[in-house]
């Protein structure tokens, strides 16, 4: 993956390691990075993404994670919606409505983390770890025989 800064003076320290033999990603202090992706990945209704967030539980640090299909300076100023903040422990991330449940191939991945405050620097570094990404189909009939499916109409 390659990465670039953004030209924003609110995130002036910091920066991001990753360790591909751990699976895991460092984010140290206030870091706001976009990576392209060697190869995109193609986001469906049923994909998901799987990640546990490990912070100092004093930290006031708040991380996100963004994916753009591709970039330009309007929608990395107006797609908030293209952002999701993750939480210290573990996330399920379900990617059903955020394409409006369209297959697409994202590009971009975006890391961002601001409001890191401590006098050591592991109190400035959330580590994401356990990463998954993949699709899980869910079974659009439950036990009862009841369509589970929220897009379905009744038809009787």
């Amino acid at each position: 993956m390659n990465d670039f800064n953004l030209p924003n003076p609110g995130y002036p320290h910091g920066g991001i390691l990753a360790r591909a033999s751990t699976d895991t990603i460092y984010i140290i202090g206030s870091t706001d990075k976009i990576y392209r992706m060697s190869s995109p990945l193609t986001i469906a209704r049923f994909s998901r993404l799987r990640l546990v967030v490990n912070q100092p539980q004093a930290s006031t640090s708040f991380v996100q994670i963004c994916y753009y299909e591709e970039v330009d300076q309007h929608k990395l100023a107006t797609c908030q919606s293209k952002c999701l903040s993750v939480q210290r422990g573990s996330n399920d991330i379900s990617f059903d409505s955020a394409f409006s449940f369209r297959m697409t191939k994202i590009n971009y991945i975006r890391l961002r983390q601001s409001g890191s405050t401590g006098s050591s620097l592991e109190a400035h570094t959330s580590v994401l770890s356990g990463l998954y990404f993949g699709w899980e189909p869910v079974p659009m009939v439950d036990n009862q025989d009841l369509c589970t499916d929220p897009n379905s109409l009744t038809i009787k």
